[in-house]
């Protein structure tokens, strides 16, 4: 694959357009969130933060 069939999309924010992007893009996506978190064997809690959306088919598990 070479870098002219890469076709990125995503605008990520520029220091200049910090406020307005923590106050709208970014803050709309935070809310969006799920949250939760399962109890261990141990009884250690385990949170989790889950983002998505119809059309991804792909998962990012850390």
């Amino acid at each position: 694959m070479n870098d002219s069939s890469i076709n990125i999309n995503t605008r990520y924010t520029q220091e200049s357009d910090f406020e307005q992007g923590i106050n709208s893009n970014i803050a709309s996506f935070w809310h969006s969130r799920e949250e939760g978190y399962l109890k261990s064997f141990d009884k250690t809690s385990l949170y989790w933060v889950k983002h998505s959306s119809p059309d991804h088919s792909k998962a990012i598990v850390i």
